[in-house]
């Protein structure tokens, strides 16, 4: 069963049960996966269908970090909640220490001045990591490995 087949099955599951928070987060995916099937006009892959997810979570995340600032500690719960959600749909991230890992293999098939190529290595690193890893760990870890060497 690919993503949007289960994200169907499970909003009507929701519907039935009258889960309101659930509800909402999956009427809001699948109104931004029909969004982004009608913007390429072909049937979604899991794979882009994943991205779409990606996307939403880090809105969701940007979202609860707004809402924590400005003190709007209602906002926090309802976003949390709907983040808890999607997050359900999602493979599991990587841990730091695994992207730390990972991000050294990568930099050792690089040499000297190709180091300094910071989107070069980005490119690299999100190509294997994709999915896998959030992209803001990434990017810290990849920034503090080039410039411990």
């Amino acid at each position: 069963m690919n993503i949007q087949e289960r994200i169907n099955n499970d909003l009507t599951s929701a519907m039935k049960a009258k889960k309101e928070p659930e509800l909402r987060t999956l009427r809001l995916i699948k109104a931004e996966l029909i969004k982004k099937q009608k913007e390429s006009g072909a049937e979604l892959t899991d794979e882009v269908a994943l991205s779409v997810l990606q996307t939403l979570a880090k809105k969701f995340k940007d979202s609860i970090d707004a809402y924590m600032q400005g003190g709007r500690k209602d906002l926090v719960e309802k976003e949390q909640s709907e983040l808890a959600v999607l997050t359900g749909y999602l493979p599991d991230q990587m841990s730091e220490a695994d992207v730390r890992r990972e991000v050294g293999d990568i930099l050792d098939t690089f040499t000297d001045e190709q180091r300094g190529n910071f989107g070069e290595i980005m490119k690299a690193v999100m190509e294997r990591l994709k999915g896998k890893a959030d992209g803001g760990v990434v990017t810290k870890v990849v920034k503090e490995l080039l410039a411990k060497k």
